[in-house]
């Protein structure tokens, strides 16, 4: 005779007033929750009831939402469901805790409560695997073993959404549950920036310097998951006889997870932003533009995906006016270079933007980049600005080339005191000395200036790339003292006034042409160990 289901609240309210008391304030258990009695009864409902307890506290019921998306796909991909380990015992996942000395969401646990990873090349994250207790410990002893390494690199990381994900290269707070295998990963980030989520699901990696929100929790990844299995959004890649197939997003087309995100409405779950005009005034928003606008944006868009663009490069479309930008709200990277504009004043509304090329344009006025705290690198070399006042107020400004500008005060520049790129090929100073403040710099192009005395160099500490050529320098001797030295452009006839004395290691590149002889000699040198 088969067994009565009966929900799990069945005679709850004569069991005890506080369980009873629990139950009248919080009947939303719908279904979810179902007790098949057992011939004991009475313990299996009460540890059922306890688990809906640490669900209502802790998040959605991670076990359902996996369960669906291996249901769904049992016939088509049965490789997915032998593929996933057994549960990790408490042990395992406090072992996680105390080696990377973080606390686990507690949705993370019930994860891996149910599987302790995978062992096979199913991939549950659309072909990336998750990875076993054991693997995560590794990959964040990786990360971890770079710490402090990599600041260099920051200046390249991007948060989308800005302010929600730190940008930084290498944190010790995220932990890996997924990777690639060449040096990527999907991770739980527990030290978000100032607007994101403790616990929310990014990606992160050697290849990954544009960091997405992917979803706000790992129970909203394995929702985003599902959604995409439901809507029959899957493919498989074959990759020959013997080799396993990929399990893949069909759309957009991918062949690597991590290339989707930035064609996918992210975070998972959120809700879009409410447009302020609808498709018809999009077409005819559309349609009142130039031809070079239209040529620039395409056809088939939306207000929506234009303020969803993260870079446009539009160097050198014989743009002249600016204005439509102000729709591309999401805007990391813009270069425009090359274009015959005068008015930037549009680009105020970029408020996301970090990296700005207006090169090679007729810009004088940079005042409209005011609000635009969030930019990193600007480029406005052969410009005819000559005022760098306005960029005191940009504190994330990293990366500046200020090459054949009409700028004559380089304490403009020696402001900037955060500064850790710099080219001012070709500028005319009456002196350098002044750059020994700026500490950061890492990067420096003092080529075809009027510079004699580098002196100062030595106490750039910090200065790994050195850019020296067509200038009046005789004593080299200060290169010698700068140990962070890694890569140094200079002429044949420096080169060789200094290589008896140069430690080994350094990148060399010679400015002009070499002969056979002279190439025997760089040879030599890259040999020296």
């Amino acid at each position: 005779m088969r067994r009565k289901e009966r929900p799990i609240t069945e005679g709850i309210d004569n069991t005890s007033s506080l369980v009873g008391d629990f139950y009248k304030s919080n009947r939303n258990f719908k279904s979810l929750l179902i007790y098949q009695r057992s011939q004991t009864g009475s313990e299996a409902w009460i540890e059922s009831l306890l688990l809906y307890l640490d669900l209502k506290t802790h998040g959605p019921m991670i076990g359902n939402t996996l369960t669906a998306v291996k249901t769904l796909l049992a016939n088509e991909y049965p490789e997915l469901n032998a593929s996933l380990n057994p549960p990790a015992t408490e042990a395992d996942i406090s072992r996680l805790e105390t080696t990377t000395g973080l606390t686990l969401p507690d949705e993370l646990k019930q994860l891996y409560r149910l599987h302790n990873g995978e062992s096979g090349d199913a991939g549950l994250f659309f072909g990336l695997p998750f990875i076993s207790i054991d693997e995560a410990i590794a990959e964040w002893k990786t990360w971890e073993s770079l710490s402090g390494s990599t600041a260099t690199m920051d200046s390249n990381v991007i948060s989308v959404p800005a302010n929600h994900i730190k940008e930084q290269y290498v944190n010790t707070h995220y932990l890996p549950i997924s990777k690639d295998y060449g040096g990527n990963n999907i991770g739980i980030d527990l030290d978000p920036g100032p607007d994101g989520i403790s616990g929310q699901v990014i990606n992160f990696g050697r290849d990954e310097d544009t960091r997405f929100v992917i979803a706000r929790s790992i129970g909203e990844f394995l929702e985003f998951i599902l959604h995409h299995v439901k809507n029959n959004n899957f493919t498989f890649e074959i990759n020959g006889d013997e080799e396993p197939r990929s399990f893949l997003l069909k759309e957009p087309a991918n062949s690597h997870f991590l290339d989707t995100l930035k064609s996918l409405p992210l975070p998972f779950g959120s809700k879009p932003s409410t447009a302020t005009a609808n498709e018809e005034d999009y077409d005819a928003w559309f349609a009142g533009l130039d031809a070079t606008w239209q040529s620039a944006i395409g056809a088939g868009k939306n207000f929506a995906a234009l303020a969803g663009m993260k870079n446009i490069n539009l160097i050198k479309k014989n743009i002249t006016d600016l204005q439509p930008l102000v729709r591309f709200t999401g805007l990391r990277e813009l270069l425009l270079s090359a274009n015959p504009i005068a008015d930037i004043s549009p680009l105020a509304a970029l408020a996301s933007l970090q990296t700005l090329y207006i090169s090679k344009t007729n810009v004088q006025d940079l005042s409209p980049l005011a609000p635009l705290k969030e930019l990193k690198k600007l480029s406005v070399s052969d410009t005819p600005v000559a005022s760098l006042e306005v960029l005191q107020q940009l504190p994330k400004l990293k990366s500046l080339n200020i090459e054949k500008t009409a700028v004559t005060d380089l304490a403009q520049v020696i402001a900037l005191r955060q500064l850790t790129e710099l080219d001012i090929n070709g500028k005319q100073f009456p002196s350098f000395a002044e750059l020994s403040n700026l500490k950061n710099l890492v990067q420096l192009n003092l080529s075809d200036t009027n510079i004699t005395d580098i002196t100062f160099l030595t106490g750039l500490v910090k200065l790994s790339d050195l850019q020296l050529c067509g200038t009046g320098v005789t004593d080299l001797s200060p290169l010698l003292q700068m140990n962070k030295l890694a890569y140094l452009t200079v002429s044949m006839g420096d080169f060789k006034q200094i290589v008896n004395q140069l430690r080994p290691g350094i990148g060399i590149t010679i400015c002009g042409e070499v002969t056979e002889e002279e190439q025997a000699m760089l040879l030599d040198y890259a040999k020296r160990q």
